[in-house]
Formats: structure tokens, sequence, C-alpha cells
């Protein structure tokens, strides 16, 4: 029932102004009672005087002044007079004795009466009740014996009753309870509207908050419309960071969903890849074993060539694995320290002479004066081996490859590798670097992890590496990396 904030919010504006209510209601009738009392006591403030003037140094005087205001008694049946001395000791009343429930009251409220009081309604000790107060009227005896005040009660405890039901039969009372209740329930209901219209976007957080969940984290819920977000309290900037944190969530869910599913592809890719080689490798290996005596020493040597490369092949697809794994791991630390490009380029090249020499290919590398950059030797020399050996793969044969590296301007160093083949095409390219992607699966042997491994490695440098082409023709594979000389 109380689930959400306005319905929590609302029955506590419904209680507090049930409490208010009461507590007006409350205060409206002790107003009113006290109004009621110092009316009766303004109206009657000088009753006690002119009673008292009548009063001789006779017995007989005393007994009218009692006779009449037994008479008025009859009107208001709870107006009483008492003679009391200084002490507040009460010497005779116009009450019967067995209606008087003390012998004495308070002189503090009657002196204060006589000096003329400072607040009003004064109230003073009701002869007629054991504890009660009344307001009344007081003034001092002049007739001989001295030192007597005159003490008439204009309301006692019985009378004072009486007032209070006068008083909630009172129509203007009545008026101004209604009054003061319709206030408060106008009041209350206006703040229910206020505090609806101030909580509805509150419930538009929760709406969009509902709906990315449900989504499953797909980001297609905003608190604000794209492009249309307005700040104007707290509770839209809780909005705006939500649809800042939902759209960093989506595109991290988005990118573990990529990666997942590229993933699975290369895994796929490696099932297939390591497949061919083993099938390979097991069809020779049972052949050697089935035809060990009739096969001649040419045909044995060439098997053992081709199980041979099939080995090699093997051992190069586990390698890659094997690189691009540790290249990923967050616990990889290269072991740093400063790298000519132009020598590095060339022991690579005079590795890979052979199998230029066995496609017939060209190899021009051009290198100037080169500063030197600082990085991990063995993955550099890792990347710039896969593209350049990506480069003869992709190269036709008796046709020639390009390796120029020099200085570039921003204290960078660039290795730009070409070769003569078919190039890129504008959908190839940005995906060249993908660690599962082959622009041709016949074209040649692996999984498509060289350039993939080459990438991580440069950017672990601090370094670029784009794919485009040549103006000649062909494919092209720009490197920068750092020079050493732009951090000393």
């Amino acid at each position: 029932m109380f689930s959400t904030l306005f319905a929590r919010l609302a029955a506590a504006l419904v209680a507090l102004s049930l409490v208010l209510s009461a507590a007006l209601v409350l205060v409206l009738r002790s107003s009113h009672q006290s109004f009621h009392l110092e009316v009766e006591q303004r109206l009657h403030q000088q009753l006690a005087r002119r009673l008292a003037d009548r009063i001789a140094d006779d017995e007989k005087t005393l007994e009218a002044v009692f006779a009449h205001v037994r008479e008025l008694a009859t009107l208001n049946p709870v107006l009483a007079a008492y003679v009391v001395d200084v002490d507040g000791n009460i010497v005779a009343s116009s009450r019967p004795r067995a209606e008087i429930r003390r012998s004495r009251v308070s002189v503090a409220p009657i002196l204060d009466f006589v000096k003329g009081p400072a607040a009003w309604p004064l109230l003073g000790d009701d002869p007629a009740s054991e504890r009660g107060k009344a307001v009344f009227s007081a003034a001092s005896v002049t007739a001989p014996p001295q030192n007597r005040f005159l003490y008439v009660v204009l309301g006692s405890t019985d009378g004072r009753q009486a007032a209070i039901a006068a008083g909630e039969r009172s129509h203007s009372l009545r008026e101004a309870l209604e009054l003061a209740l319709a206030n408060v329930a106008a009041a209350l209901l206006a703040t229910l509207v206020v505090v609806r219209v101030f909580t509805r976007p509150v419930r538009r957080l929760r709406r969009a908050m509902e709906a990315f969940d449900q989504s499953g984290f797909a980001g297609t819920a905003r608190y604000h419309a794209q492009g249309r977000q307005v700040v104007r309290d707290e509770i839209d900037r809780l909005g705006a960071i939500f649809d800042s944190m939902a759209d960093r969530i989506a595109m991290q869910i988005g990118s573990l969903r990529r990666s997942d599913e590229a993933r699975r592809e290369m895994y796929a890719n490696i099932s297939h890849d390591l497949q061919t080689p083993l099938t390979a490798l097991r069809g020779y290996v049972d052949t050697l074993l089935m035809k060990d005596g009739t096969l001649s020493a040419a045909q044995r040597r060439r098997f053992l060539d081709i199980l041979s490369s099939q080995t090699q092949q093997l051992a190069d697809l586990v390698e890659q694995v094997v690189d691009l794994a540790r290249l990923e791991a967050p616990e990889l630390r290269l072991q740093s320290h400063e790298i000519r490009i132009e020598r590095l380029l060339e022991r690579i090249v005079e590795e890979l002479r052979p199998l230029l020499e066995k496609k017939g290919l060209h190899l021009r590398l051009e290198t100037a004066v080169v500063d030197p950059v600082r990085g991990d030797e063995a993955l550099l020399r890792r990347a710039l081996n896969n593209v350049i050996l990506n480069a003869i793969q992709a190269a036709p044969e008796a046709s020639e490859i390009g390796i120029r590296a020099g200085n570039e301007s921003g204290n960078n160093v660039a290795v730009v590798v070409s070769d003569r083949g078919p190039g890129l095409s504008s959908e190839q390219i940005p995906r060249v670097f993908n660690r599962h992607y082959r622009g041709s699966r016949d074209a040649a042997p692996g999984m498509g992890l060289g350039l993939a491994i080459a990438r991580k490695v440069v950017e672990l440098h601090g370094g670029d590496i784009t794919a485009g082409n040549a103006e000649g023709g062909g494919a092209q594979f720009r490197i920068t990396l750092p020079s050493s000389v732009a951090n000393t």
C-alpha cells in the first residue's frame, strides 16, 4: 500500500494534518473558554465593589447583601459571595455551609484583583470545590471590622463546565472550527498536489530504471530524451548520471558480447585450423606405417618433408595463440630497453631470406638515420615479423616488397611495409586487424592472428598501426612508434 514515495509522503502528510487539526480544535476550544471567562470577569469587575459598599457594621446589612446575591443566583446558580479575612479564612458565605468544600482560599489572587489585574482572566480558589478554580470579583470591606474582603465567585467549577458546554453549542465557535478544518483540508490537498508534481521526476526515473533492467541492459531506456538534457534539480542530475551510467553499461555489455562472439568464432577457427595440419599429419603418418616397406627413398623423403611442414604450421598456430593470450594478460610486463629499429629489420629480413627466395620475391629495405625506440625487443620483433610475413603471403611470385624506416615529425619512428598484391578493399581495411579475420581463407594457412598480435604489441608500446593501399597498388601497413629521444 505504501510502496511508493508519494504514498508514504501522502500518508505522513495526512497523519500530520490530523494531529494539527486535533491540536487546532483544542487550541480554539481553550481560547474560546478563556475568552468567555475573561468577558465574564470584565463585565462583573465592579460587582464586589458595589456590594461591599452596602455592608455596614451590623449583620443585617451583610445578610441583606447575601440575600441579594442569592436572588441573583436564581439567574446564575454558580454565583456566590464570601467574606474572607487577610489570611484567606472564610468568615461568612451566601452559600449554605454544607456546600462549602474548603474553609480557606488563597489571598494572592484577591490582592492582585484589588490592585488591578495585569492579565485577564484572573483565577482564584473556588470554595465550592476542593481543587477547582474560578473567575471572581473582589473588593475590600470598609465597614468595621477592617481587613476583610468581599469575594464574589462568578464562575465556579460547575459554572465553568456549563460555560464549556455552552461553548460547544456556540455557533461562532462551530463556524470557527469548521473554517479552520476547511483551511487545513485545503492546505493538505494543495500540499498533496505539490508533492505529486515534485515526485513526478522520481517516478520517471524509476520507470527508466525498470525499463533498462527489463531490456537486459540494452541501453534503450533513458531519463532524459536524447539530446534534450535539462538539469533543474538533484533528481534531474541523478537522471543524467543514470543516462550516462546506462550508456556506459550498455556499451560495455555490447563490447563483452562482441568479444564473446569473436572469441567463439576464434575458437571455431582454431579448431578448424588445427584440424587441417593434424589431419594431414595423421594421414601421412598412417601412410608411412602401412607402406613403409614399399615406399622408395624419394617418396619417404617427400612424406617426411610434408610432415615437417605441417608440424611447423601447427607449431606456428599454437605459438600465435599463446602470444595473443600473453599479450592480453593484465599482468604482462614489458622488458624495456633501447632498440635500433633498422638493425632489428635487417635481422628479420635475413631470417626470412629463404622464404623470399622460395617465392622469387625481391625485398627493398630503405633505412636512413633512425632514432632508437624503447621497448621489448622480442615483442617488437614478433610484430614486425608478422607484418612482413603478411606482405610475403600477399605478394605475387617474382614481385617486390618494400620496407622503409625513418624518423617522423613529433619524435616518432615510422616503419612502412608494402607489397604488390591485390591490396585491401574498403571493407577489409577496418577489419584487417581483427584477430579472427582473414581476407581469403585459402590464400595462406593460419588463423588471421598475425596482424592482431602486431597491433596489440604496437599499442603496448604506445604506438599506432594502420592499413591502407600503396600508390602503385598493393597493401601498405604503417607502424608508428615513439622514439626514445622524445622521452629524454
